[in-house]
């Protein structure tokens, strides 16, 4: 990390590599201008391959080894100097010079100096506030930028993919940290924002974030997480690894325009709010639609879709969580019930909210002995519910 921050100091795009991940797979080292590698990796097949890109290319290559450390220096006509860490901005502008000239170096420098007080990317604290009579239309204004989405929950994936797909818009998937970490450090493209989940198999949110701060490429990449439960605790701690703000489960089309203005802005263009002339809200047993289209702007078509979607995923969940409760798989049920709270209560799906909530809470408390009693509970609720959501669909 020092290392990568003294090269950066000179305005170099820095690539950090860890040992593990470059034994895995050797970077393509035609690509760079310096290869600094650490004197143990310097083996006769990474000496070759530098060999062959130097046969077409001018790159420099550092051997970088630890003062308080007795590994053999490695003698080779491909390293073109050999560096002993600790190393400080003296001693890196004095290898520059010696790789290139003083001129070079010294205008590097001069960029960095120009460029340090260039403003940071901002850190939202709050939620971001829901802007209003936003339409699908509205994401028009954010066209052309490049947002990768790093979400395991098709469910959640997917409410961001509908709001935003017709907009003009880049999107990437990933269904893990890992994925998220793999592709920015792979593409050549600029990504403007990333949407991190928290919990994520492989590698979560938090590691991802705090890999992809490591480099200073992505200094200019905003990160917004993705969470159902925003604590202090976990505000805190998706601040300490690098993040710029975050929006709940599953996303608002205000809150998600508000975002995107933030760290991409957009022409002062009127919103036009003709999202739909469709019947007016009515009341169905144990589903708010007052409450449900206020969550999506009074978006009737998306207010729809994203319904429509609840039943392609849940309208049979009640066979899957008795038997989660007969297996007392009540890891597996804890999931449930967060992808379950998310979307009841950003849906109008007040009653089915209810239970899930106390099903969740006798997790939390570690009483799973009561969950046998919420089977029926979790029946009647959800059949209600789909029968709710079927009479408005066909509206």
């Amino acid at each position: 990390m020092a290392t990568e921050k003294l090269f950066a100091y000179f305005k170099a795009d820095v690539t950090v590599l860890s040992e593990e991940r470059f034994k895995k797979k050797m970077p393509d080292f035609a690509l760079y201008e310096i290869v600094a590698l650490s004197n143990i990796l310097f083996n006769s097949k990474v000496l070759e391959t530098l060999k062959e890109v130097k046969k077409t290319q001018d790159i420099k290559v550092i051997s970088l080894d630890n003062l308080f450390t007795s590994h053999k220096m490695i003698l080779s006509k491909e390293i073109d100097i050999s560096l002993k860490k600790p190393l400080t901005q003296e001693y890196v502008f004095d290898t520059l010079v010696e790789l290139y000239d003083k001129e070079w170096a010294e205008r590097s420098m001069s960029r960095h100096l120009r460029d340090q007080n260039r403003p940071l990317l901002p850190i939202h604290r709050k939620m971001f506030k829901v802007t209003e009579h936003i339409t699908l239309e509205s994401f028009r204004h954010f066209k052309d930028a490049h947002i990768l989405i790093a979400e395991d929950n098709i469910m959640n994936q997917k409410t961001i993919v509908d709001i935003l797909e017709k907009s003009e818009l880049k999107l990437s998937l990933v269904k893990n940290g890992k994925e998220a970490v793999d592709l920015l450090l792979d593409t050549e493209e600029k990504i403007d924002i990333v949407f991190m989940d928290i919990n994520m198999p492989l590698m979560d949110g938090y590691s991802a974030t705090e890999i992809i701060r490591k480099s200073h490429r992505f200094d200019s990449t905003a990160i917004i997480f993705l969470t159902a439960l925003a604590s202090e605790h976990e505000i805190e701690k998706m601040l300490d690894c690098g993040m710029n703000g975050y929006l709940s489960k599953p996303v608002q089309m205000g809150s998600l325009y508000s975002a995107l203005t933030e760290f991409l802005g957009h022409e002062n263009i009127s919103v036009s709010e003709n999202s739909s002339e469709e019947t007016a809200p009515v009341t169905l047993d144990g589903l708010d639609i007052e409450d449900g289209l206020a969550h999506v702007g009074d978006n009737i078509i998306f207010y729809k879709q994203v319904l429509q979607e609840f039943v392609d995923a849940y309208a049979k969940s009640d066979v899957t969580f008795e038997r989660l409760v007969r297996e007392q798989r009540y890891g597996q049920i804890k999931i449930l019930c967060m992808d379950m709270k998310g979307i009841t209560g950003t849906t109008g799906a007040k009653k089915m909210h209810i239970v899930i909530s106390e099903i969740h809470q006798y997790l939390i408390y570690k009483k799973p002995e009561f969950l046998g009693s919420y089977v029926e509970k979790y029946n009647t609720e959800l059949a209600r519910l789909n029968r709710s959501i079927a009479t408005y669909l066909a509206l």
